[in-house]
C-alpha cells in the first residue's frame, strides 16, 4: 500500500510539474491592472522545478515496471516504443531545452497515463479509482500553494506593501496569479460563447435530443440541507463578502474613500446635506440618494462614513439576495447556496468596489429579490406576492433607471416566450402583467412631473444611443470591444478565466426549458448580448457596464454543481468508494473558492483611492 500511495503521489507530483513547464513553454501573456505580463512559473528555481519533474518521472516508471515485474502483469509490446521515445526524448536535452521539453513532458504523461491503465490500476483499485486517486492528490498539491497566496494577501492587509514585489512574501500569489491566468487569451472567446449561447444552445438540444444524451446534462435534484449546516454555511459566505469589502480599507486611513465613484456619491451626498433631500428627486437615482441621506440623518455619521459602510451593506445583501432568488426558482438549497459563495467573489461583487457603482449595486439586489417575489407570486397565486415585485420594480426605476430598462425587456421577452411557446402556462401572464404595466405607468407619470426629468432623461439617452449606433460595424467590433473589456476596463477585473469555463459549464446545464428559472436565465444572458449590438466602438465603456448585469455568479454555480453531480453519477456506475468521491468533492469546493477568494483579494486592493475634503 505505500507503495501504491507513492506512486500516486509521484504521478500527480509529474502532473503537476510537467504542467508548469509546458505552460512556460508557451509565453502566454496576460494583463494584470493594465500591464502586460508573460506567465512563467517557478515553484522553487527552473532548474530544482525541472529535476523534480525528472526524478518523479523516473521513480513511476522504475515503480510501475518494478510492479508489473512482481505482481506478473504483462505490458503490450508497443510500449517499449513509448518507453524508447520517452529516453530518446530525454537525450534532446544535450542539443535544445525546450525542444527537448516539447517532446520529454507529453510523452512522459503518455507513458505514465498508458502504463498506470495497462497496469489496471496497479492491481489494488480499479482504473477509475486510480484516476480519481491521481486527480485528489493534485488537486490537493495546488491547495496548499492556494492557501499560502491567501495567507499572503490576509497579512499584507495588516502589514503592507505594495503587491508583487520583490519581497518573498509575493512568491506564492504571484504563482497563483499565473496559474489563474494560464487561459487568459481565451477570456473574450469565453465571453463570446457565453453572451451568444442562445444561438448555439437550440442546436445543442436538438443534437442531444437525437442522442439520447439530453438527461444527462441536467443538474440533477437534491435533499434539502441540514438547517444548521445551511446557515452556518450562508454565514461564511456573509463574512468572506465584508473581508473583501473591507479588505482594501484595513491599512488606509479612516478618512479614505476606495473605488472610481466613491468621490462622486460623497459630493452627491454632501450637495444634498446642504440643498435639501428634495434636490435628490431631480437626479436619475433619487432613491439612492435618499438612502445615503436617510443613513447619514438616522446615524449622524460624517458622509465619507455613509459612503464607505453603504458599500459593507450591499456586499452582505447581494449574496442573501442571490440565495434567495436561486432557492425559490430552483428549490435546490445547495446550488442556492453555491451562488451565494461565488458571488462573494464574482464580478457584481469585485467590480463594484473597485468601480464603487453602488447605485448599480443596489440595483442588482432589487432585481434579485423582484424576481424571487416573482417566482413566488407564479406559485402561490397571490396578490400580495404579485404586487411585492412590482413594488420592487419601481424602486429599481428610482435607482438606477438604466438598469430597470433591462428587467422591463427581460420581463417583457419572457411573456412573449409564454404566449407563443407555453400556452399551458397562461397563468403566469397576469403576474407579469401587473409588473410590467404598473412600472410603466409609474415611469410615465414619475418623468410627468416637475423632478423627474433626472429619471426621465435616462431614457432618452438610451434611446439616442440606441437609434442612432445601429450599424453593421458594431457587429464587426465585437471581438475588439469584448476584448479591450477584459484588458482595460474596471483594472482588468473581468479577466475571470476559472468563473467563465464554469459559467459555460452551467450553460450547457440548464437545456431543459421547461423550468421558468432557466427561461430566466437565458434571456438574463441574451438582452445585454443583444444591446452590444447597438454600441458603436466610441462607446466601449459600454461593453463592461452590459456584461457586469449578467448574473455569471449563478450560472457558474450551475456548473459547479454539474461537475459535483457527475462525480456522484461516477460512484454509483463505476461503483467507487464513497470516500473517494466525497474527498474530491470537497477538494473541487475548497480549490475554486480559495482560486476566487485570491483573485477577489487582489482585485479590490487595487481599488483606487480618495482622500476628500471635508
Amino acid at each position: 500500500m505505500l507503495a501504491f500511495l507513492s506512486i500516486i503521489l509521484a504521478i500527480s507530483i509529474n502532473i503537476l510539474f510537467g504542467l508548469v513547464k509546458l505552460i512556460n513553454l508557451l509565453n502566454i501573456e496576460f494583463y494584470y491592472f493594465y500591464s502586460t505580463n508573460v506567465i512563467d512559473i517557478v515553484i522553487f528555481s527552473p532548474l530544482i522545478d525541472l529535476l523534480i519533474w525528472f526524478i518523479s518521472l523516473l521513480f513511476i516508471t522504475a515503480e510501475i515496471l518494478l510492479m508489473a515485474v512482481l505482481h506478473h502483469r504483462k505490458f503490450p509490446i508497443w510500449m517499449l516504443l513509448i518507453y524508447s521515445l520517452l529516453i530518446a526524448s530525454l537525450m534532446a536535452f544535450l542539443i535544445n531545452d525546450r525542444i527537448a521539453l516539447l517532446l520529454a513532458i507529453p510523452l512522459g504523461f503518455t507513458t505514465v497515463g498508458l502504463s498506470v491503465f495497462y497496469y489496471k490500476g496497479f492491481s489494488l483499485v480499479k482504473r477509475v479509482e486510480g484516476a480519481l486517486l491521481i486527480l485528489t492528490a493534485t488537486m490537493g498539491l495546488l491547495i496548499p500553494f492556494e492557501l499560502a497566496s491567501l495567507s499572503s494577501w490576509i497579512v499584507n492587509a495588516f502589514d503592507y506593501e505594495v503587491p508583487f514585489g520583490s519581497s518573498l512574501r509575493w512568491r506564492f500569489p504571484y504563482i497563483d496569479l499565473q496559474l489563474f491566468n494560464v487561459l487568459y487569451p481565451l477570456i473574450p472567446w469565453l465571453f463570446l460563447i457565453i453572451l451568444f449561447c442562445w444561438i448555439w444552445i437550440p442546436a445543442l438540444k436538438y443534437v442531444l435530443s437525437r442522442t439520447g444524451i439530453r438527461d444527462l446534462l441536467s443538474i440533477r435534484d437534491t435533499d434539502r440541507l441540514n438547517n444548521k449546516f445551511l446557515a452556518f454555511s450562508l454565514l461564511l459566505s456573509l463574512a468572506l463578502t465584508l473581508f473583501i469589502a473591507y479588505y482594501p480599507y484595513i491599512h488606509l486611513p479612516s478618512t479614505t474613500l476606495i473605488g472610481v465613484d466613491s468621490i462622486f456619491y460623497y459630493d452627491w451626498l454632501k450637495e444634498i446635506m446642504q440643498k435639501g433631500p428634495f434636490i435628490a428627486l431631480e437626479m436619475d437615482r433619487p432613491l439612492f440618494n435618499l438612502l445615503m441621506y436617510f443613513i447619514k440623518y438616522v446615524t449622524d455619521l460624517p458622509p465619507y462614513a455613509v459612503v464607505r459602510i453603504l458599500s459593507i451593506i450591499l456586499a452582505i445583501s447581494l449574496p442573501l439576495a442571490v440565495f434567495l432568488f436561486v432557492k425559490v426558482g430552483t428549490k435546490d438549497e445547495r446550488l442556492a447556496l453555491l451562488s451565494a459563495f461565488l458571488t462573494s467573489f464574482s464580478f457584481q461583487t469585485t467590480v463594484s468596489i473597485f468601480a464603487y457603482s453602488l447605485a448599480n449595486w443596489f440595483a442588482m439586489i432589487e432585481i434579485f429579490l423582484l424576481l424571487a417575489f416573482l417566482f413566488k407570486s407564479l406559485e402561490e397565486r397571490s396578490w400580495i406576492y404579485s404586487l411585492l415585485p412590482a413594488s420592487f420594480g419601481m424602486a429599481l426605476l428610482l435607482t438606477h433607471p438604466y438598469t430597470w430598462y433591462l428587467l422591463m425587456i427581460i420581463l417583457a421577452s419572457y411573456l412573449i416566450w409564454i404566449l407563443l411557446r407555453k400556452p399551458e402556462e397562461s397563468s403566469d401572464i397576469f403576474p407579469l402583467e401587473v409588473i410590467i404595466i404598473s412600472n410603466l405607468l409609474f415611469y410615465m407619470v414619475y418623468t410627468l412631473m416637475p423632478f423627474g426629468g433626472g429619471v426621465g432623461g435616462s431614457g432618452v439617452w438610451v434611446s439616442d444611443v440606441a437609434l442612432s449606433n445601429i450599424s453593421i460595424s458594431n457587429l464587426l467590433n465585437l471581438m475588439n470591444g469584448l476584448t479591450y473589456m477584459v484588458q482595460r476596463w474596471v483594472g482588468g477585473l473581468f479577466g475571470n478565466p476559472p468563473l467563465m469555463i464554469l459559467a459555460i459549464i452551467g450553460i450547457v446545464s440548464m437545456l431543459d426549458f421547461a423550468k421558468r428559472f432557466n427561461r430566466i436565465m437565458l434571456l438574463w444572458v441574451m438582452i445585454p448580448s443583444l444591446a452590444l449590438f447597438f454600441v458603436s466602438p466610441e462607446s466601449e465603456a459600454l461593453y463592461y457596464r452590459l456584461v457586469y448585469l449578467i448574473p455569471f455568479q449563478i450560472l457558474a454555480a450551475m456548473g459547479l454543481k454539474w461537475i459535483l453531480d457527475k462525480v456522484k453519477d461516477m460512484e454509483i456506475k463505476f461503483k467507487i468508494d464513497r470516500t473517494y468521491s466525497h474527498i474530491i468533492i470537497v477538494l473541487m469546493i475548497v480549490l475554486t473558492m480559495l482560486l476566487l477568494f485570491n483573485y477577489s483579494l487582489r482585485s479590490v486592493d487595487e481599488a483606487m483611492i480618495y482622500m476628500p475634503e471635508p
